[in-house]
């Protein structure tokens, strides 16, 4: 065989070509990992930039599109481009010649969601505009250095058909703060709060006219008696009082002129 014709120098010469390529296959495995080890490292440290169509939380019916960094650094110059061109149904609301998507947004930070409307679903239905889209993010990392477009397929149409359970949150707040502050307003005339004044003396007299003309105190049980009735209470409870308070007075003065016909002169 030829190996066993071959001396210490061949010998020498074949393990010494065998280290080296073992050397050269362990540094090619090594510069693969060090090559994966640094773009997972800039995967995970880079911005990712994400677009999707969302129902509003202020109506399910209601559809909002929303750019999101999810990433763990600043993304800039963002650019979203859609195929086919996005266009809403709403009258006069020309969402794709806005600023958002006609112009690259300058700089937007880890966690910087952006959310506007986008269309009212049940009219969108009624057109013939698409509900999928191809879109594209171009994007820079926070150095400045482009990154590799992110494509990807967006398709809303999965939400027709489907039913929400509603979950009331910071907007339901904002709602019931303004229905109190417009029911506080209705209480005020010329800035100035209407503050009604319960008489407890008007209540202690229908009270006792009440009993009068019933025999019973006025309670949960009771109705409250007709005005007519109250008002002839009053007008007789007036004309006792001042029946009483004539006959007060003069019997005070019959007093008076007695004590003074039976007192000597000085």
């Amino acid at each position: 065989m030829l190996l066993a014709s071959w001396g210490p120098e061949e010998w020498t010469a074949f393990g010494t070509v065998a280290t080296a390529a073992v050397a050269v296959a362990a540094a090619t495995v090594a510069l693969f990992q060090l090559r994966e080890v640094k773009r997972t490292r800039r995967e995970q440290t880079q911005p990712y930039v994400v677009v999707d169509f969302v129902p509003s939380r202020v109506g399910n019916n209601i559809l909002n599109v929303a750019i999101e960094n999810i990433g763990r650094t600043p993304a800039r110059d963002v650019r979203v481009t859609f195929d086919p061109t996005i266009r809403s149904s709403l009258k006069d609301y020309d969402i794709e010649a806005t600023a958002m998507f006609s112009e690259p947004i300058r700089s937007m930070p880890p966690g910087r969601r952006i959310e506007v409307l986008f269309d009212v679903g049940h009219e969108r239905f009624k057109t013939d505009l698409p509900s999928r889209y191809n879109i594209t993010v171009q994007a820079s990392d926070s150095r400045g250095r482009p990154l590799e477009d992110t494509r990807y397929v967006v398709d809303f149409g999965y939400l027709y058909g489907v039913q929400y359970i509603r979950e009331k949150g910071v907007h339901d707040i904002a709602n019931a703060v303004d229905q109190i502050a417009k029911t506080m307003k209705s209480w005020t005339a010329r800035q100035r709060l209407n503050v009604g004044i319960h008489d407890e003396d008007e209540r202690s007299q229908r009270d006792r006219i009440h009993h009068d003309l019933t025999g019973r105190w006025p309670s949960l049980a009771t109705s409250e008696l007709p005005q007519i009735l109250m008002t002839i209470g009053r007008l007789w409870v007036r004309w006792t009082v001042q029946s009483w308070r004539r006959l007060a007075t003069r019997f005070g003065s019959t007093r008076t002129s007695v004590s003074g016909e039976a007192d000597p002169p000085d």
